[in-house]
């Protein structure tokens, strides 16, 4: 084993990360932070010249021997006899001294909380804990021992980065953390600007390292819709206008009225697109690729996208690459978002990132309870931070329909549209047939195949997708088929959805294709038949959505077939309730009537229990209520929710990962829920320290045909 002493220390060339990230040298990461805040700075109109002091200091605590020794992989020797914690944004604030004092506070504010919440950090690391524990002698031997020998490289390396230095006792340095722990241990309720600002600088820096400089060409830049389609009288709502000087929009029109389009014309600024399902934001991603300008950044953000790194502490930290600011358009779920209520790490970055921008909201009945909820107390902050909220639904219950108007402010501040009943009508394109006998579906398929059909089948779980494709390509082993959800990786899953829209939709049948509720939002496709099993009116409306969806002239349209099966016993992801509900409303071979849907629903959800979510909240009555410098450490959205918070990668895709960079790494991955792989996970190996911490998922031979395979049944969807 490597032991490590002082002469080793004073040999080495000082790290800010360790050869998993890169070897990259504290010299250059500083060096890349400021460079990353200087853009940031000034849109968010702070001192520029103060920000990159920030910048350059914010790391330097790095220099200590603890931490040098941890990126070193030294496991023993100079500095291990000391059981006290060490955090390097500590030790950075004893060089303090080299600045005026005015400018201590802002400085500060960008350091001392940028990895840890000074206070209430699950594992006690935040100067106020380690203070009140250890006193102010533990906290100066922790951070401060052997200051003499490092704080010399600290000064060198400040010198050499443009400051102006000079040698800081010992005495100097602890009086300044002193400052330090006595200005944060007064602090009232608030949020810092600094700590974002910081922060979404560090983050940047840390994940893009070299792609740093062309990413920030495209700062902030407004997006340009320029390949949009002309006003058409098959599209209604194409025919409406965009322009009203109300900030916010509520457009509710059956699936495929236009409503993108619409909403996307509506915004003023750069926009961030909300929608339900992380399964749906690849082909939106894609749509508002092809609608743009070349060189617009747009951003695609999974809810497992993160960079996780251990500390010196060995405390694992989760980098969300949600505070990526600056994007001109951002497709992503709103529980990336979700920071801004619930006060966890990255939130003031989040806030300034999102302030005063267009927030698109994609059918936000979709939404379980607890996620509706959240989604509820999002927008109200976003409209404090003075953000124009648009939102497009087809099948909204009235209920909800009045109370998220009422938070917007009712019908001055909000631009209402939706189609009159002669151009709802012209919607009528289903006919449904309920089928409880499910042999007889064999025989329908069949039929459908012999009349050159494109069948599409949709399950409400992966597993039932995974049994109904296989069973049918033994059923049917010459037609073209498909298999499309989402526990394929994320590249896999791109090039099916282009191949669905390329190969499947843009071409004669017969064909099918099995999927999931990835087909309910934002794939633009248009099948001849549906066969599907129960779900709620609302996701099934949705579903519809992909069936005789291409408009034609009224003498050329025609009614297509939809078989609904009967709700099995067990409904899952769906409250058993609703589905049976739904289904018993539905008519039967008879066509639905897109005029009478908004009754149907309205009978299914005849009101909404929006559920208090209050003990979670950090906002009440427009004022944010945790004091400054504090954040929540704890994974408050993955306890409160229990969404997907889990990725897996293949084994054969092991030795890539580990040598890819972070988005190379994100189209390597397969979504899961943490719950899926509960009862598995003891027998399956996770990648420590490495992008988002995979498991590592073995023995998967038929994965090219269905996808990743779990021993238990998931409901993600």
């Amino acid at each position: 084993m490597k032991r490590w002493s002082i002469e080793t220390y004073q040999e080495l060339e000082l790290l800010a990360k360790s050869e998993v990230y890169g070897s990259v040298t504290l010299k250059q990461h500083l060096t890349d932070v400021a460079e990353a805040i200087i853009p940031l700075a000034k849109h968010f109109v702070k001192d520029v010249e103060l920000s990159k002091k920030g910048a350059l200091l914010h790391d330097i605590g790095k220099a200590h021997p603890v931490y040098q020794a941890f990126v070193h992989d030294y496991k023993e020797g100079f500095g291990f006899s000391q059981s006290l914690p060490n955090r390097h944004e500590i030790s950075s604030l004893a060089f303090l001294p080299l600045f005026p004092k005015n400018e201590w506070e802002p400085l500060t504010e960008m350091i001392v909380a940028h990895h840890k919440s000074v206070e209430g950090d699950h594992r006690k690391r935040g100067i106020i804990d380690i203070l009140n524990q250890q006193g102010p002698a533990g906290l100066f031997e922790s951070h401060l021992e052997d200051w003499e020998i490092w704080a010399e490289r600290a000064l060198k390396l400040l010198n050499e980065l443009g400051f102006e230095t000079r040698a800081i006792s010992e005495k100097e340095a602890e009086e300044a953390i002193e400052w330090v722990y006595e200005y944060c241990e007064e602090l009232g309720d608030g949020w810092s600007e600094w700590k974002g600002l910081l922060m979404a600088s560090d983050h940047m820096a840390s994940a893009l390292g070299k792609e740093l400089k062309p990413y920030l060409k495209h700062f902030f830049k407004t997006p340009e819709y320029v390949d949009m389609h002309p006003p058409n009288e098959l599209f209604p709502l194409s025919m409406k206008s965009t322009e009203d000087k109300r900030p916010h929009t509520l457009v509710v029109a059956p699936t495929g009225a236009g409503k993108t389009e619409f909403l996307l014309n509506r915004c003023k600024g750069r926009t961030f697109y909300m929608l339900p399902f992380q399964a749906s934001i690849n082909a939106m991603f894609k749509r508002i690729k092809e609608i743009v300008p070349k060189e617009t950044d747009v951003r695609l953000l999974h809810a497992a996208s993160r960079l996780v790194a251990k500390d010196e502490n060995n405390s694992k930290q989760e980098v969300q690459l949600q505070p990526f600011v600056g994007s001109s358009v951002k497709v992503l779920t709103p529980h990336q978002t979700s920071s801004i209520i619930f006060g966890t790490m990255g939130f003031e970055a989040t806030l300034m990132d999102v302030r005063g921008c267009d927030v698109i909201l994609d059918e936000i009945h979709t939404y379980q309870a607890e996620s509706q909820a959240m989604v509820m107390e999002i927008v109200k902050v976003l409209i404090e931070q003075n953000c124009r909220i648009h939102v497009g639904t087809a099948t909204m219950p009235t209920a909800l329909y009045d109370k998220l108007l009422e938070i917007l402010g009712g019908a001055d501040t909000t631009y209402e549209v939706s189609l009159t009943d002669n151009e709802l009508a012209t919607y009528d394109r289903h006919i449904i047939h309920k089928n409880e006998n499910i042999d007889e579906l064999f025989d329908i398929i069949k039929t459908a195949f012999e009349e050159t059909e494109k069948v599409l089948i949709v399950c409400n779980i992966v597993a039932d997708s995974q049994e109904t494709y296989r069973m049918l390509k033994s059923m049917f082993p010459d037609i073209p088929s498909m298999l499309i959800h989402s526990r394929f990786r994320r590249k896999d899953r791109r090039e099916r959805e282009e191949q669905l829209k390329n190969d499947f939709d843009g071409q004669e049948g017969p064909c099918f294709v099995v999927s999931t509720q990835v087909v309910e939002v934002s794939l633009d496709i248009s099948f001849d038949r549906m066969i599907t099993q129960a779900a709620p009116l609302d996701a099934l409306i949705q579903r519809f959505g992909r069936i005789n969806r291409k408009r034609k002239k009224p003498e050329n349209r025609t009614l297509r077939p939809i078989h609904v099966l009967q709700p099995k016993e067990h409904t899952l992801p769906y409250r058993k309730e609703t589905v049976e509900k739904s289904f018993e409303l539905l008519p039967d071979k008879e066509p639905l009537s897109t005029i009478e849907i908004q009754s149907l629903i309205d009978q299914v959800y005849p009101e909404i229990d929006i559920q208090k979510i209050s003990g979670y909240l950090k906002w009440n009555d427009d004022q944010f209520q945790m004091k400054k410098l504090r954040h929540i450490s704890e994974p408050v959205l993955m306890k409160y929710l229990e969404i997907d918070s889990a990725s897996a990668i293949l084994e054969q895709d092991l030795e890539t990962y580990k040598e890819a960079n972070w988005e190379e790494r994100q189209w390597l991955e397969i979504p899961v829920n943490e719950k899926s792989m509960y009862r598995i996970r003891e027998r399956v190996q996770r990648l420590e320290r490495v992008g988002s911490e995979p498991y590592v998922m073995t023995e998967q031979y038929d994965y090219e045909k269905v996808g990743l395979e779990l021993k238990e049944p998931s409901n993600f969807i």
